[in-house]
Protein backbone atom coordinates (compact mmCIF):
# COMPACT_ATOMS: atom_id res chain seq x y z
CA UNK A 1 0.00 0.00 0.00
CA UNK A 2 1.54 3.31 -1.09
CA UNK A 3 -0.36 6.09 0.68
CA UNK A 4 1.11 9.54 1.16
CA UNK A 5 0.04 11.70 4.07
CA UNK A 6 0.34 15.41 3.22
CA UNK A 7 -0.47 18.50 5.22
CA UNK A 8 -3.00 20.85 3.65
CA UNK A 9 -1.07 23.88 2.43
CA UNK A 10 -2.40 27.43 2.04
CA UNK A 11 -2.67 26.96 -1.73
CA UNK A 12 -4.95 23.94 -1.11
CA UNK A 13 -7.32 25.57 1.40
CA UNK A 14 -10.15 26.57 -0.94
CA UNK A 15 -10.30 23.14 -2.56
CA UNK A 16 -10.00 21.46 0.88
CA UNK A 17 -12.94 23.50 2.25
CA UNK A 18 -15.05 22.76 -0.82
CA UNK A 19 -14.26 19.03 -0.58
CA UNK A 20 -15.17 18.99 3.13
CA UNK A 21 -18.47 20.78 2.50
CA UNK A 22 -19.32 18.41 -0.35
CA UNK A 23 -18.49 15.30 1.70
CA UNK A 24 -20.63 16.45 4.62
CA UNK A 25 -23.42 17.39 2.21
CA UNK A 26 -23.45 13.84 0.80
CA UNK A 27 -23.39 12.49 4.35
CA UNK A 28 -26.43 14.59 5.18
CA UNK A 29 -28.32 13.22 2.18
CA UNK A 30 -27.27 9.63 2.92
CA UNK A 31 -28.28 10.02 6.55
CA UNK A 32 -31.76 11.22 5.70
CA UNK A 33 -31.10 14.68 7.13
CA UNK A 34 -33.91 16.95 5.99
CA UNK A 35 -32.41 20.24 4.85
CA UNK A 36 -32.96 22.98 2.36
CA UNK A 37 -30.62 22.37 -0.60
CA UNK A 38 -29.43 25.99 -0.28
CA UNK A 39 -28.48 25.36 3.36
CA UNK A 40 -24.76 25.13 3.96
CA UNK A 41 -24.11 21.87 5.84
CA UNK A 42 -20.56 22.70 6.91
CA UNK A 43 -20.14 26.49 6.95
CA UNK A 44 -16.74 27.79 5.94
CA UNK A 45 -16.55 29.64 9.27
CA UNK A 46 -16.61 26.27 11.09
CA UNK A 47 -13.78 24.95 8.95
CA UNK A 48 -11.79 28.14 9.56
CA UNK A 49 -12.34 27.86 13.32
CA UNK A 50 -11.09 24.26 13.29
CA UNK A 51 -8.08 25.05 11.12
CA UNK A 52 -7.12 28.02 13.30
CA UNK A 53 -7.43 26.22 16.64
CA UNK A 54 -4.09 26.08 18.46
CA UNK A 55 -2.30 22.85 17.62
CA UNK A 56 -4.65 21.93 14.75
CA UNK A 57 -3.33 20.24 11.62
CA UNK A 58 -5.27 19.31 8.48
CA UNK A 59 -4.26 16.44 6.21
CA UNK A 60 -5.32 15.43 2.71
CA UNK A 61 -6.42 11.89 3.54
CA UNK A 62 -8.76 9.80 5.77
CA UNK A 63 -9.10 6.26 7.05
CA UNK A 64 -7.75 3.95 9.76
CA UNK A 65 -4.27 3.73 8.25
CA UNK A 66 -4.08 7.50 8.02
CA UNK A 67 -5.39 7.96 11.56
CA UNK A 68 -2.76 5.57 12.94
CA UNK A 69 -0.08 7.47 11.04
CA UNK A 70 -1.27 10.79 12.45
CA UNK A 71 -1.19 9.39 15.98
CA UNK A 72 2.40 8.25 15.43
CA UNK A 73 3.37 11.76 14.24
CA UNK A 74 2.20 13.24 17.56
CA UNK A 75 3.23 10.61 20.13
CA UNK A 76 2.98 12.95 23.13
CA UNK A 77 -0.69 13.81 22.51
CA UNK A 78 -2.69 12.96 25.62
CA UNK A 79 -6.20 13.58 24.28
CA UNK A 80 -7.38 13.63 20.67
CA UNK A 81 -10.57 15.54 20.00
CA UNK A 82 -12.86 16.00 17.02
CA UNK A 83 -16.48 16.84 16.22
CA UNK A 84 -18.89 15.67 13.54
CA UNK A 85 -22.53 16.45 12.70
CA UNK A 86 -25.08 14.20 14.39
CA UNK A 87 -26.29 12.80 11.05
CA UNK A 88 -22.86 11.65 9.85
CA UNK A 89 -23.28 7.96 10.65
CA UNK A 90 -20.15 7.01 8.70
CA UNK A 91 -18.02 9.42 10.74
CA UNK A 92 -19.60 8.37 14.03
CA UNK A 93 -18.95 4.71 13.19
CA UNK A 94 -15.36 5.47 12.15
CA UNK A 95 -14.45 7.46 15.26
CA UNK A 96 -16.20 5.19 17.79
CA UNK A 97 -15.81 1.70 16.35
CA UNK A 98 -12.63 1.98 14.30
CA UNK A 99 -10.52 4.59 16.09
CA UNK A 100 -11.90 4.01 19.61
CA UNK A 101 -13.02 7.55 20.40
CA UNK A 102 -15.77 8.18 22.93
CA UNK A 103 -18.67 10.58 22.45
CA UNK A 104 -18.29 13.07 25.28
CA UNK A 105 -20.74 15.82 24.38
CA UNK A 106 -23.75 16.55 22.24
CA UNK A 107 -24.27 20.08 20.94
CA UNK A 108 -27.82 21.01 20.09
CA UNK A 109 -30.77 23.17 21.02
CA UNK A 110 -30.42 22.40 24.75
CA UNK A 111 -27.00 23.99 24.95
CA UNK A 112 -27.76 26.72 22.42
CA UNK A 113 -25.50 25.36 19.69
CA UNK A 114 -26.03 26.53 16.12
CA UNK A 115 -25.92 22.97 14.77
CA UNK A 116 -26.33 19.50 16.20
CA UNK A 117 -22.89 17.95 16.64
CA UNK A 118 -21.16 15.22 18.62
CA UNK A 119 -17.80 15.89 20.28
CA UNK A 120 -15.45 12.92 20.51
CA UNK A 121 -12.35 12.33 22.61
CA UNK A 122 -9.72 9.64 22.61
CA UNK A 123 -7.47 9.50 25.68
CA UNK A 124 -4.09 8.02 24.98
CA UNK A 125 -2.46 5.75 27.53
CA UNK A 126 1.32 5.75 27.71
Amino acid sequence: MNIKLSLVENKDLQEFKKDMQEAFGFGALDGGYDFDISEEILPEAYIEKSLNTKGAAAYKAVGKFIWSTIESLYPMTKIWETVTPYFEKRNIHFYVNVCHFHIVEYFGAFNKADDEMFRFQKKMEY
